[in-house]
């Protein structure tokens, strides 16, 4: 569709877009917090703070982020269900 200046309307983000980039950026984030308490030190006398949140709250926020991690995962998939079945139906041999 072409406007009578020449230009295209602005496209909308839809749903399945939106999906998308919140399981993209919630396994980037849950990544990060996961490397973040991987390098953390388990013995030490003191307690421990990065970025001004401590241990438990490091665990408590990739805790979060995982199950957001999830939700996006479960309607990615609701999503792409007939593109899934598809796939699989032609594959077999």
């Amino acid at each position: 569709m072409v406007i009578e200046n020449g230009t295209q309307p602005k496209k909308r983000v839809g749903f399945r877009a939106a999906v998308s980039t919140g399981l993209l950026l919630s396994f980037v984030a849950a990544a990060a917090i996961g490397v973040v308490m991987f390098f953390r030190p388990e013995n030490s006398p003191e307690a421990w703070t990065f970025l001004s949140v401590d241990r438990e709250g490091w665990g408590e926020t990739h805790k979060v982020f995982v199950l957001i991690l999830l939700g996006f995962t479960v309607l990615h998939l609701l999503f792409n269900l007939q593109t899934y079945r598809d796939y699989f139906r032609r594959k077999k041999p």
